[in-house]
């Protein structure tokens, strides 16, 4: 099951609720992040939170990418392909390289950011310090992120979403 710490639903938190229903005795969490951070204290946090209301199960928090070999090789390889500019995007089915139903006028065109409305926050973006969050305690969960949402509307930013 894949759940999310950030922009993209399902959060991690409901995600784990419905793997306890699934019948498990373990369930390994996997964060698919080359780096630490917020958003691993988030998942493990929440880890901790559904493992406490479900004694039965062992949760285990596995590491995330890290500098694992094959990591590595995989940043040489692309090193390498830029270099000798073969540098191809590595999705056969990815609408900017295919033809693909509903994306025609896309092929060819650059790849872009869809989350242009939390780009250049940083650590002022609502959820990214739990120092200063009157909603958090011991890990960033994100809830005044979602509640900000809420509030002013998640697409409230003068442009159209129409396009994707």
């Amino acid at each position: 099951e894949t759940g999310f710490s950030g922009v993209t639903f399902p959060l991690v938190e409901p995600c784990l609720e419905n793997v306890t229903k699934l019948g498990f005795k373990r369930i390994v969490v996997f964060p698919y992040f080359l780096f630490s951070g917020i958003l691993i204290d988030r998942i493990y946090g929440f880890t901790d939170e559904v493992a406490a209301r479900h004694p039965g199960i062992e949760f285990v928090k596995a590491g995330y990418l890290n500098d694992h070999d094959q990591v590595i090789a995989t940043f040489a390889d692309r090193v390498r392909e830029i270099l000798t500019g073969s540098n191809n995007m590595n999705c056969s089915m990815c609408k900017y390289r295919a033809q693909v139903l509903g994306f025609e006028d896309e092929v060819g065109l650059p790849q872009e950011s869809h989350h242009h409305h939390v780009e250049g926050k940083g650590v002022t973006a609502p959820g990214s310090n739990v120092e200063d969050c009157d909603l958090c305690t011991t890990f960033c969960t994100g809830e005044c992120r979602l509640r900000e949402m809420d509030q002013h509307g998640h697409h409230h930013h003068g442009h159209s979403h129409d396009d994707h």
